[in-house]
C-alpha cells in the first residue's frame, strides 16, 4: 500500500511537470510571437505561465532552450497539417504538390513566420537550427521528394540536395507572402509561384516510369 502511495506521488510530479512545461511552451510560443525573441523578457514569461523562476530553470536551461521547445512545437502542428493534407493523396506527386500547399496555408500564420524564419536561425544558430527544421518540415519533404522520385514523376536525382533547395524557396516565398500588406493575395501568389516549380520539375520527369515504359515513338 505505502509503495502504491509513493507511486502515485511520483506518478503526480511527473504529470504535474509536464502540465508546467507546456504552459511554459504555450505562453512562450503567444509572447515570442507577439514581441519577439529579443522583445520577450524572462519576467514576461515567469508572470504569463504564472510560476516562479525556479519552475523555469527545472525545465529549461535558459531563455533560448525554452524557445528551441516552442520551436519544436510550431513545427510539429506545420508536420501535422502536411501529413493531414498528403495523406488524403492517391499518389507521391499529389501527395509532394499538397504538402507544399499545405506548409505554405500553415507556415505563412504571423507567429509562425516571426518565430520559425525569422527569428529561429538568429537565436538558435545554424547547426541547431537545421536540427529541428531536419526532424520536421524537411525531413518530410525529403520522404516526399524520394517517393515522387521511386514513383518516377520526377528523374533519378539525389533527393536530398532537391529537397532543401525546394524547402528554401518554400520559406522564402512564405515569409514574403506573410509580410506583404495584402497578404492572402500574396499568398495566392506564393502558392502559385511553389507550383510553377513542382510542374517544372514534373516537366523534366515526363510520365510515371511504368507509364513512359508503355509509351511508343
Amino acid at each position: 500500500m505505502a509503495r502504491d502511495a509513493r507511486v502515485g506521488r511520483k506518478g503526480g510530479k511527473v504529470e504535474q511537470g509536464a502540465e508546467t512545461r507546456a504552459r511554459f511552451i504555450a505562453h512562450g510560443r503567444r509572447l515570442f510571437a507577439e514581441h519577439g525573441y529579443a522583445g520577450t523578457s524572462t519576467e514576461m514569461l515567469l508572470e504569463a505561465a504564472g510560476v516562479t523562476r525556479g519552475a523555469l530553470y527545472h525545465h529549461f536551461r535558459d531563455k533560448s532552450e525554452l524557445f528551441a521547445a516552442v520551436c519544436e512545437a510550431l513545427y510539429a502542428d506545420v508536420g501535422r497539417a502536411i501529413e493531414a493534407r498528403a495523406e488524403r493523396e492517391g499518389d507521391a506527386w499529389s501527395a509532394l504538390v499538397a504538402g507544399c500547399d499545405a506548409f505554405a496555408d500553415v507556415a505563412a500564420e504571423p507567429e509562425v513566420v516571426r518565430v520559425l524564419f525569422l527569428d529561429g536561425p538568429a537565436v538558435l544558430g545554424r547547426a541547431a537550427w537545421d536540427r529541428i527544421e531536419r526532424a520536421h518540415g524537411l525531413g518530410q519533404l525529403i520522404e516526399a521528394v524520394e517517393a515522387a522520385i521511386a514513383e518516377g514523376y520526377i528523374r533519378d536525382t539525389p533527393a536530398e540536395p532537391l529537397a532543401v533547395t525546394l524547402n528554401g524557396a518554400l520559406n522564402e516565398v512564405v515569409a514574403w507572402a506573410a509580410q506583404r500588406p495584402h497578404r492572402e493575395r500574396a499568398l495566392a501568389e506564393a502558392k502559385g509561384a511553389i507550383r510553377l516549380v513542382l510542374d517544372g520539375l514534373r516537366a523534366t520527369a515526363g510520365a510515371p516510369a511504368e507509364r513512359r515504359n508503355d509509351q511508343r515513338p
